[in-house]
């Protein structure tokens, strides 16, 4: 029922046909992400990696920082796939939306009590101009991104992917909000 293979990079890959079942949407006042967002994988060749995405795949290039981060997505949303330089086929996080600001204080504090502690955050991407915070999971070291208010791309004709040199990750897209990341959030 799928297809499974590896991108250029050898990243692991595997498509399967949409579920064709509805999936309820969590009841009002659950506690939780609304959805897995988007997918930040490391690539030894982020050019590479990326144009088999858009290529082959059909991703669209949403923004780029110098060679090495990029943006792709597959709708209207600023990206659902991110991939930066790193160790073939890692992950450096998966991204899950939440409804909005307001949603940041019950779930930090509920993970706070199950011992996840924020790595880096709260702040704003310049990139997808999205609310976010990176926490880790203490008995594996997933690392999620908690995101709020994804930009969207609502016309595809017009669009024009965003250029960043490579020098402006850490001064002028990172967060619009203060400090820059840990170390850790960097590896």
């Amino acid at each position: 029922g799928g297809l499974a293979f590896a991108e250029p990079a050898g990243c692991p890959l595997v498509v399967e046909p949409a579920a064709a079942h509805a999936v309820e949407p969590p009841a009002a006042g659950r506690l939780g992400p609304r959805r897995l967002g988007h997918v930040n994988l490391k690539s030894d060749a982020p050019l590479r990696t990326a144009a088999f995405f858009r290529d082959v795949l059909g991703f669209k290039l949403s923004e780029q920082i110098g060679d090495n981060l990029l943006f792709l997505r597959i709708g209207a949303e600023h990206h659902n796939l991110g991939i930066r330089p790193g160790e073939r086929g890692m992950l450096h996080h998966l991204g899950c939306e939440l409804p909005g600001w307001h949603s940041y204080q019950p779930i930090l504090d509920r993970l706070a009590a199950q011992e996840w502690k924020v790595e880096y955050g709260p702040g704003r991407h310049v990139p997808g101009r999205n609310l976010f915070t990176y926490v880790v999971d203490p008995s594996s070291g997933l690392r999620v991104e908690l995101f709020a208010d994804m930009a969207q791309i609502a016309d595809e004709s017009s669009h024009v992917p965003v250029r960043w040199e490579p020098g402006d990750r850490m001064t002028k897209t990172i967060n619009t909000w203060g400090p820059t990341p840990p170390a850790s959030f960097l590896a």
